[in-house]
């Protein structure tokens, strides 16, 4: 019998034109909307440890603009100490101590609505399950690419159930020329797949951006060739 995963506002022109509180104002908001745009693509890697053994991760990465769905589960390998620190019935994960498993569930959704372009992870699983990457959150929108994932475990022993994990690296996830990825459904049956370290590369500041601060200049001087008129 299969072990599971787990031993336990607008502007207008009022009047005559521009005036110096208006055109200050829209050079603010775009400022604004520009700096809330992501300046870099640096990845950065999702590795679950610091998160209680059974405890679900869904917001645990709200800082860098992840979530996970419900079943999402940190699992701490049972090996480390002191005794009872951890339940998860694995070794070799790579980076110790701490894993995702789908505890429950025969899915989980990770989202990044901010978007990504490249990813990778490693997994150890007692089944086959597959990953599937979407151009919205949830799920939703376009399927913009994936992959299968086959039972890497099956020849190891009772205990730990789980001693293989396999890297799944994904290349420019932008694979129609249009979009990009802003979630990906893992999908497996429960207590039989597990998941570390889950990199992401997210979507780099867009041109239409830089058209924007280019724009800042071209407002500026319209403004003063409107005041001088």
């Amino acid at each position: 019998m299969k072990k599971g995963m787990s031993e336990m506002p607008g502007l207008a022109d009022r009047s005559t034109g521009w005036n110096r509180w208006s055109q200050g104002k829209l050079l603010a908001l775009l400022a604004t909307g520009l700096l809330a745009v992501p300046t870099t693509a640096s990845a950065f890697t999702l590795d679950f440890e610091g998160i209680a053994d059974n405890s679900p991760i869904l917001d645990s990465y709200i800082g860098v603009g992840v979530t996970f769905s419900a079943g999402a589960t940190a699992l701490i390998d049972s090996d480390v100490l002191p005794p009872g620190t951890g339940t998860g019935n694995f070794e070799g994960e790579p980076s110790p101590d701490t894993i995702m498993a789908l505890i429950g569930v025969n899915s989980v959704t990770l989202n990044f609505a901010s978007g990504f372009t490249d990813f990778s992870f490693y997994f150890t699983a007692l089944d086959t399950g597959s990953f599937s990457i979407f151009s919205d959150v949830d799920g939703h929108g376009i399927l913009v690419g994936g992959g299968d994932l086959f039972a890497n475990s099956i020849g190891c022993e009772s205990s730990p159930a789980f001693c293989v994990f396999e890297q799944i690296t994904v290349a420019d996830t932008n694979i129609l020329g249009a979009f990009i990825g802003r979630s990906i459904v893992f999908s497996g049956q429960a207590d039989l797949f597990g998941f570390d370290d889950i990199a992401l590369t997210p979507v780099p500041l867009p041109a239409a951006a830089w058209l924007l601060l280019s724009g800042l200049a071209g407002i500026g001087v319209f403004g003063r060739r409107r005041a001088a008129a």
